[in-house]
């Protein structure tokens, strides 16, 4: 499994700065011990806790980048990226490759939609531009379509923009025709679809 290879070198990796430390040519042994995350400060969790945490929406922020038109240079959208608890993890694909590893992805995926629905309130920048949301696209088939576009709208509503859903073809697992209704659905709703890292999939998204 790639996610799980990931957590193993990324481990292995602390083990090593962890050894150097101790001196050159000496052997360094440890027994294996629970995953645990640092969040900072000096602070850990297991990885249970952490998952939890980021689930709940606890101390998920939203971060906000603009798009620019490079014909004009005019702010076409913002996209919206989520960040985790600070720490080796706080960045989204460090946290999300975690949440795969545990099979959470689908569950954290939806608690980052609820936080980009949740910064959208009070958004008062002038001008015709959109709302891209990062989605996994395994999430509408492992949450189901309607709580995925129930939370899409919302976004519509509280932001009065245009919504496009940003999916990253790489992460794409399975038929692309698993993903047909979603596209279907999100069409019928006259949002927006964009394909990012495309043919890094294996699939033909």
């Amino acid at each position: 499994d790639e996610n799980a290879l990931d957590l193993i070198l990324r481990r292995a990796e602390r083990a090593l700065k962890q050894s150097k430390l101790l001196g050159k040519d000496t052997i360094s042994t440890s027994e294996m011990k629970a995953v645990t995350v640092n969040i900072g400060n000096g602070n850990e969790l297991d990885l249970g806790q952490f998952l939890n945490r980021i689930e709940s929406g606890t101390n998920l922020h939203v971060v906000k980048q603009p798009i620019i038109r490079l014909m004009d240079n005019v702010v076409a959208g913002y996209e919206f990226h989520v960040h985790g608890p600070t720490g080796e993890y706080e960045q989204t694909d460090a946290f999300l490759q975690l949440a795969m590893t545990a099979n959470r992805a689908a569950a954290i995926d939806i608690a980052c939609l609820r936080a980009v629905r949740d910064a959208s309130k009070g958004i008062s920048e002038a001008g015709e531009w959109r709302v891209h949301v990062n989605l996994l696209p395994t999430t509408p088939k492992e949450v189901g379509i309607t709580q995925v576009m129930e939370l899409l709208q919302e976004i519509r509503e509280i932001s009065g923009r245009q919504v496009c859903v940003e999916l990253s073809e790489r992460r794409f697992l399975g038929s692309p025709a698993d993903f047909q209704h979603f596209a279907e659905r999100l069409a019928l709703e006259g949002m927006l679809l964009a394909l990012d890292e495309v043919r890094l999939s294996r699939y033909g998204l």
